[in-house]
């Protein structure tokens, strides 16, 4: 199913930031992946400009450097316990805060390797951090934005 209950209407996938980012949902969903919030980041290849002629490379030119982009957001109405309990109802100030470090998030891109993103992509293992608020920058860029909304 495309939809889910929100406030007692069908949500469907254009509710969310972008069809992506709807079917990531579907998919934790269907799984019962216990979340609240996700970032979705996808790799780009951008070119770096010559500064001598400030000519853009060719696509496939060694200049060209992948980056993670932001794809979107999105923060559940609820946290569901990992142990797979009964689901508790997220406050407005929680939904708030998770929305607005996703907003935030919009702002980044990171080189392969770099913040957590990058870590993520350029190992291939997922990674569920605590403390990313108290994190050196080198290793969670977006820490201002997590001390600053509480994640």
């Amino acid at each position: 199913s495309q939809k889910r209950q929100r406030n007692g209407r069908e949500r469907s996938l254009k509710d969310f930031s972008s069809p992506f980012v709807g079917k990531v949902i579907q998919y934790i969903q269907r799984h019962q992946i216990p979340f609240e919030h996700i970032d979705a980041w996808v790799p780009s290849f951008v070119s770096q400009p010559d500064e001598a002629n400030a000519e853009v490379p060719s696509a496939g030119s060694p200049e060209q450097q992948c980056r993670l982009c932001f794809a979107g957001f999105a923060t559940t109405e609820v946290q569901v316990p990992p142990d797979g309990g009964r689901p508790v109802s997220l406050s407005n100030q929680e939904q708030f805060d998770l929305l607005s470090f996703g907003e935030y998030s919009s702002k980044f891109s990171f080189d392969v390797g770099c913040g957590l993103p990058g870590r993520v992509y350029s190992t291939g293992i997922c990674s569920w951090e605590q403390g990313v608020e108290n994190a050196p920058n080198h290793q969670f860029e977006r820490c201002g934005g997590g001390a600053q909304w509480g994640i």
